[in-house]
């Protein structure tokens, strides 16, 4: 008696007196909401559990994407995925990018991370390095390569782009699989090369690291491009304008990136830490014939500045009868169309016995050389905390670069280092006056910059990194 009396309130409460038949219906419809609401957030969770179930019970999941057993066992530690278009492993363009992950990766795997790189490659493979997964991925737009056959269509002058795009596709399908199996806790992308393009952060843990700002770098470089190069930045662009959690080393690169595109933008230093792997002196005792020597290792373009040492080599010649110049890195075209190799030949004209230039060596083989110069010259005209200062800072070089490049960063001018104005007469006004320096003065300059490095230990710049990921993904 008393349920039937509670069905007849119950239905009175939904029906009252007097209430019309788009009111009832209303009623129904909230009702109806609600129960569908809830059988939604059912069904979503026992689809989630079943692909929970079927990554961890299933046989045929690939086992170099499963967690190491013990990972359950540790107290918050992440899945991470890094996507890159460069890594140490690979052969060919080794930039700053892998360099970065080269140090941060390896460490994350010693601290008890579960840590994947994928990157693109020339072959298709995953191989274990230093305790982190690589995923070498090949850039074809699908498994049967018939979207490939696009490629002989495909303009040369569009060429790099085509295969910027192609890239970003495959190490977007490789990643989006290898979640599926095993969710990653956080993706770190890159502006470089639009790796990141198809990267939606409200589907995948995303954040964005910028390496760089393309449109000043173009600037800086003499802002010749073309329409391949205007492809590739416009990719870049829209890579990082989907993104919404953005970190990079610098504040110069972070406050252009929310100036053009209103986004915040937090700054995280990249770590350095001089490792106990055995060095080779063969190189270094090969320059004793041109010691001393200030020192730059890089890349030889007029980015970072290359043109401005070239053209202060006359003065330096003749104020400095013992200085002496060594080039180490790759080759590039000059403002004049020539090599920028030529380029400094010719500037340095009847001294060209006191300029050595080398092709780009390994840090086994550069460390060595980097300690017994004189001075390093590193007079990039922007830049983003590059990976050569902080390397000479931290083997106790003395380093001298140019305002405006992101370098006041790291350097206190006169405490640490030293900074010139972006012009051939400031870059040989500061190399003489550090090379004149007492040699007491000069030590304490170089054990200042060692101090100031200390700070990127990844003991300390990780730990920010973690956060970030945790505090921006609520991990």
């Amino acid at each position: 008696m008393m349920g039937s009396e509670s069905v007849k309130h119950w239905n009175q409460a939904r029906n009252p007196p007097g209430s019309s038949m788009r009111t009832r219906f209303r009623t129904r419809m909230k009702e109806l909401g609600v129960l569908r609401t809830a059988a939604w957030c059912c069904g979503s969770a026992m689809i989630r559990a079943g692909e929970w179930l079927h990554g961890h019970l299933n046989p045929n999941t690939d086992p170099q994407l499963a967690p190491p057993e013990s990972r359950h066992q540790r107290v918050r530690q992440l899945r991470i995925a890094y996507v890159t278009s460069e890594y140490v492993t690979e052969n060919g363009l080794r930039g700053g990018l892998a360099i970065y992950l080269g140090r941060l990766c390896p460490y994350l795997a010693e601290q008890g991370h579960d840590v994947h790189v994928f990157v693109r490659s020339q072959v298709d493979e995953t191989i274990i390095d230093r305790g982190v997964h690589i995923h070498r991925v090949v850039p074809w737009w699908d498994s049967w390569h018939l979207g490939d056959r696009l490629d002989p269509l495909i303009p040369r002058n569009l060429y790099m782009a085509y295969q910027d795009l192609k890239a970003a596709w495959a190490l977007y399908r490789k990643l989006k699989a290898a979640h599926h199996q095993f969710p990653f806790s956080a993706i770190q992308l890159s502006n470089v090369m639009a790796t990141g393009l198809f990267f939606s952060p409200n589907k995948f843990p995303t954040v964005m690291r910028l390496s760089s700002f393309k449109p000043e770098c173009i600037a800086a470089g003499g802002g010749v491009t073309n329409a391949n190069e205007s492809i590739r930045l416009k990719l870049e662009q829209w890579s990082v304008r989907r993104q919404s959690r953005l970190f990079a080393p610098s504040h110069l690169v972070a406050r252009r990136i929310k100036d053009v595109y209103r986004k915040r933008v937090e700054v995280i230093e990249s770590p350095f830490f001089a490792t106990d792997q055995q060095e080779s002196c063969r190189v270094a005792h090969e320059l004793s014939d041109v010691s001393p020597y200030a020192l730059f290792f890089g890349r030889l373009s007029t980015l970072k500045g290359v043109d401005l040492i070239a053209n202060s080599l006359p003065r330096l010649f003749e104020s400095l009868p013992d200085f002496h110049l060594v080039l180490i890195g790759d080759d590039s075209k000059s403002s004049s169309g020539q090599s920028m190799r030529d380029y400094v030949l010719d500037q340095a004209r009847g001294y060209s016995d006191r300029v050595r230039i080398l092709d780009r060596l390994d840090h086994v083989e550069l460390f060595p050389i980097i300690r017994n110069a004189k001075c390093t010259l590193l007079p990039s005209r922007f830049d983003n905390l590059p990976n050569a200062v902080i390397e000479s800072m931290g083997l106790g070089s003395v380093v001298v670069g140019c305002t405006g490049a992101s370098l006041e960063q790291l350097i206190s001018h006169g405490v640490n280092g030293f900074l010139a104005a972006p012009d051939c007469d400031g870059i040989a006004e500061m190399i003489e006056h550090v090379w004149q320096m007492d040699e007491a003065d000069a030590r304490c300059v170089g054990e200042s910059a060692g101090e100031r490095i200390k700070q990127l230990h990844p003991s300390l710049v990780v730990d920010a990194l973690l956060k970030f990921y945790r505090k921006s993904i609520a991990i």
